[in-house]
């Protein structure tokens, strides 16, 4: 059973009655919520290791395909986690409330596709609604959308919007919501100005420097590098030693080169 909540979903029938079975033979204790993540992580990590093996042999494999003209064989672009996915949601009914929130996001990190992704936010928004284990999945929630489609997005954040009662969270729910605002509209619009002031509200309540650090970001881009905008002033000496500012060179086309030496 999936926290307390009835019916038991499809994606844990199976797995329930099998346990019930196996249960009448022997009790088996489950590992600790922790002990349980880094076995799943230590997999994570084979796999990834594995894959990026594959990989430079595939490569070997393609130059050598190239030199000799025959086709090149085909090469996976990313590791295959849905294996270790099935593990992990089977392993998502032995827990519940926030240690079963865990394993979801772990899930929703190796998920592939819209259906995949949207599975995990379904589960998500109907039994960890409220969890503050939910935070690690914030960095992510502006792009839904792309990830499990904007319908299961906007049904996922709406309860979260609702719902959600960690200050993290719900700090980056309003990212979602107002931060294309921010990337998008002209600094000097209304439009610009109402999702600044949310947005700022939000990164001062939400005490998340990751996302004070992203709307602080975008604010400078936008209101200082945007093009359009004055550039600041920049002052140095060239390479002869004589003093500029980049102000000295107003009206006219400047290429200006970054570098440094360590």
């Amino acid at each position: 059973m999936l926290g307390t909540m009835n019916p038991i979903p499809a994606w844990l029938g199976a797995a329930v009655l099998l346990g019930s079975l196996a249960a009448q033979d022997a009790p088996v204790s489950k590992p600790d919520i922790k002990t349980r993540l880094v076995e799943l992580q230590k997999e994570q990590q084979r796999i990834v290791a594995a894959w990026r093996q594959a990989a430079v042999a595939a490569q070997k494999a393609a130059e050598t395909a190239a030199a000799s003209g025959t086709p090149i064989p085909a090469m996976s672009m990313e590791p295959d986690f849905g294996a270790l996915r099935s593990t992990t949601l089977a392993a998502a009914k032995d827990y519940v409330g926030d240690e079963q929130c865990s394993l979801l996001v772990f899930a929703f990190r190796t998920s592939k596709g819209e259906a995949e992704y949207g599975e995990i936010l379904d589960l998500l928004r109907q039994y960890h609604v409220k969890s503050a284990v939910l935070a690690e999945l914030s960095p992510s929630l502006a792009y839904l959308p792309q990830l499990a489609g904007a319908r299961k997005a906007t049904e996922f954040l709406t309860a979260l919007e609702r719902d959600a009662v960690d200050p993290g969270v719900l700090g980056w729910v309003v990212y979602a919501k107002h931060g294309p605002t921010l990337e998008t509209a002209d600094a000097k619009s209304p439009e610009f100005q109402s999702a600044k002031a949310a947005l700022t509200k939000a990164a001062a309540s939400s005490g998340d420097p990751r996302l004070q650090s992203r709307i602080q970001a975008t604010l400078v881009e936008k209101e200082h590098f945007a093009i359009g905008v004055t550039a600041p002033e920049i002052e140095g000496s060239d390479l002869d030693g004589v003093a500029f500012k980049l102000s000295d060179y107003r009206g006219k086309v400047v290429f200006v080169d970054f570098w440094g030496d360590w």
